[in-house]
């Protein structure tokens, strides 16, 4: 069996065999296998063709989801709901990794330190969102050596700050403390800055 003709047809190229058989490719599918009119081929070719060129399609869509950093989780629930079969999802998740497209660990960082900077989330909330996308707990332990301490405590002390009001009865410090419980600050680190804003006062 060999090539009978290659025509472009609406952004795609319509392959047809000297069986009559016709198979619909995109560009980067007649590049890989570099096809052209008269090329001999076996003659489960066309299903392979099928195939290879779904998964390139699917690798290509993966690919511009991923212009801004996402968790293997977020890409293989895009997928989906793009009817992509588990099967070349898990080929797509893969190639990802292997090309250091998707890092998880790398993800986890990065949200880490938006989350410390831009939402002001403390350590606890950062960890529960992270196993809530989908983040193994080992990587996320991981990526939480990279927290900034030093920034924690600052945010702790703006937002407790902020939320006060310089009114420092029992009844407002117990909604501050609950406010920073709530951004996912633990207790013990709120208690700590609690003493030192007595020993300020004192």
């Amino acid at each position: 069996m060999f090539i009978k003709s290659i025509s472009f047809y609406k952004n795609s190229y319509e392959i047809e065999f000297s069986n009559f058989e016709k198979v619909n490719i995109i560009e980067d599918t007649l590049v890989k296998f570099n096809l052209y009119k008269n090329l001999e081929v076996a003659d489960d070719f066309p299903q392979k063709l099928r195939e290879e060129n779904n998964f390139i399609k699917a690798f290509n869509l993966a690919c511009s989801y991923l212009k801004n950093i996402k968790a293997t989780k977020d890409v293989k629930d895009y997928l989906r709901k793009k009817e992509i079969p588990d099967e070349i999802i898990e080929e797509i998740i893969f190639g990802l990794e292997d090309k250091g497209f998707l890092d998880d660990l790398n993800y986890s960082k990065l949200y880490i330190r938006d989350s410390q900077k831009l939402n002001k989330y403390g350590q606890n909330k950062i960890k529960y969102n992270l196993i809530s996308k989908g983040i193994d707990k080992y990587t996320v332990e991981d990526a939480l050596e990279s927290l900034d301490y030093d920034l924690e405590r600052e945010n702790i002390r703006n937002l407790f700050t902020r939320k006060i009001k310089d009114d420092y009865s029992t009844e407002n410090i117990n909604k501050a403390v609950k406010y920073l419980i709530n951004k996912g600050y633990a207790y013990e680190m709120i208690k700590d800055f609690l003493y030192e804003v007595r020993q300020e006062y004192e």
